[in-house]
């Protein structure tokens, strides 16, 4: 070796790098199992982004597994002050504070013997704890008391190679943000973690956002977060989250409504483990038919789900029994879960945490969305809702999961149907029309199958009834050019052409007595 080389000794890294989980679900879905052991990493954000109470419960959480951990602050809010206010937060355990958890201040140090003082205290107070995750908050404090920048990257370097030696993942808190993590000391840290807050119109988005992670994969872009009374709550974008769901293959199963010919109509009933969207105007019957394919899964004894956003579940249970179902029993056995939520300020990633979480719970084997244009609604940036639905609606089919959506139409009456999510029909594989219509003074209400994917069915328009007995669909709807001219044009042409056919042919017997049993019993 020539004298101007230096031989360096490296040892062999282990296979795999050892995790230390946060133990907040999100976070660690986001980033993929937890923290590396023996890793740096900065979480930054603004004043009151949560990065405190997210400190404190992945360090809780961390004693709760078996850890120890060194909380030093610098010159931030009192010890005293802090734990009262993680008092109010579920995951606070004061029987281990002093313990297992060891608040120290190292601002008196910083102040008096400079940052070599403070990477001194650091050292000394890990090993004498024997740390195996140590927290500290302040790092821009020690930014602005460095002596240079060059003091600043000696100080960061040192502990991080300390915290490696030992074993011991450093978690650095700091208020400073934006643009600052690309100054050359933040590169010298394994990952950044950034926590915001943006006003869109008059509603404030939490996000969490990962910059940097060495050594592992995660979940890109921002991620919903709420400060809730069990402390941080992630919901990773659904979009990243859900990108390897096994669609299982076509299944020869299928599930009824339970009504005769529309089963018929769709050549046995809905394919398994498919997804189904309802579309109708206001009244056109959408929520009856959706209850009544949960009620005939009930009726075999399959886990059924109500996800409603417009009516309260006593309204849905008395709403059935007006038309001869009895979902009361169901509920009351834990075999049918009716979960509401009105359409308020929801973030979509809530929303499908929150549906997922319930069918899995439940074993779910049939799902009734009531209001898919509530999920609409709730975005903020409506371009990502059609990779969102695809992204959900995928999540469903590998959990064999047959799914039945409604939409409400803007439109009672007319033709041309505007969806505002677009490609939406692209993601559900079965679609079913339910329209009204005016036919000699009379309200008529129409159903049609407008799409079964990969399955042969009945592309004709039926009328359908709602009476206190239950649903019933009648044969092909016979009607005159009045009828036509309402479902013309558009995404309608198909049915517009069945009617047509229709109309030619006078009505039987079986669909007269059905008009007069609409009359009576509506």
């Amino acid at each position: 070796m020539s004298d101007n080389q230096t031989e360096v000794a490296v040892s062999a890294p282990p296979s795999k790098p050892i995790r230390l989980p946060t133990g907040i679900k999100g976070l660690d879905i986001v980033l993929q199992g937890g923290f590396m052991k023996g890793d740096s990493y900065i979480i930054m954000g603004a004043p009151g982004m949560g990065k405190t109470i997210m400190a404190n419960q992945i360090a809780f959480n961390h004693i709760a597994a078996g850890g120890k951990v060194v909380f030093l602050t610098v010159m931030t809010e009192t010890h005293n002050r802090m734990i009262s206010h993680l008092r109010a937060l579920s995951f606070f355990n004061m029987d281990v504070v002093s313990s297992a958890m060891y608040y120290v201040s190292g601002y008196s140090t910083l102040e008096n013997d400079g940052l070599d003082g403070l990477l001194t205290l650091c050292r000394n107070i890990i090993k004498e704890r024997r740390a195996t995750l140590f927290i500290l908050d302040g790092l821009a404090t020690a930014e602005d008391l460095a002596p240079s920048g060059v003091a600043f990257k000696r100080f960061i370097r040192g502990l991080d190679a300390y915290s490696e030696v030992h074993g011991c993942t450093t978690l650095l808190l700091t208020h400073r943000g934006g643009g600052n993590y690309l100054q050359t000391e933040y590169t010298m840290v394994d990952g950044i973690i950034e926590l915001t807050d943006e006003l869109v119109e008059l509603r404030n988005q939490r996000k969490l956002h990962v910059l940097k992670f060495r050594g592992s994969a995660f979940l890109q872009g921002r991620h919903s977060l709420e400060i809730t009374s069990n402390g941080i709550v992630i919901h990773p974008r659904s979009e990243v989250q859900y990108t390897n769901s096994h669609i299982p293959a076509v299944s020869p199963e299928r599930l009824q409504f339970g009504i005769t010919r529309l089963d018929e109509m769709l050549g046995g009933g809905l394919p398994a483990s498919t997804c189904t969207t309802l579309y109708g105007p206001t009244g056109s019957g959408k929520t009856s038919l959706g209850l009544q394919f949960l009620a005939n899964g009930l009726a075999a004894g399959q886990s059924c789900l109500l996800f409603n956003f417009y009516e309260s579940p006593a309204r849905l249970i008395d709403k059935a029994a007006q038309i001869g179902i009895n979902l009361a029993e169901y509920q009351e056995s834990g075999l049918l879960q009716i979960q509401w939520q009105p359409p308020l300020e929801f973030d979509l990633d809530w929303l499908a945490d929150r549906l997922l979480n319930i069918v899995q719970q439940y074993k779910v084997k049939r799902l009734f969305i009531d209001g898919l244009d509530a999920f609409y609604q709730a975005a903020i940036y409506t371009d990502r809702l059609s990779r969102y639905w695809a992204a959900i609606t995928n999540e469903l089919r590998s959990l064999n999961i047959t799914t039945v959506f409604s939409f409400e139409l803007p439109g009672v009456f007319g033709g041309n149907i505007e969806l505002p999510i677009h490609g939406i029909s692209a993601i559900t594989e079965n679609v079913i029309l339910l329209r009204l219509s005016e036919l000699r003074s009379e309200l008529k209400y129409l159903i049609s199958v407008m799409k079964e994917r990969d399955s042969d069915h009945d592309r004709r328009v039926h009328e359908f009834f709602i009476t206190s007995q239950g649903i019933r669909v009648g044969d092909v709807f016979g009607a005159g050019e009045g009828l036509l001219n309402s479902l013309s044009g558009g995404v309608l042409s198909n049915e517009a052409s069945a009617v047509k056919e229709a109309a030619s042919k006078p009505p039987d017997s079986e669909t007269e007595a059905e008009t007069k049993e609409t009359k009576t019993g509506q």
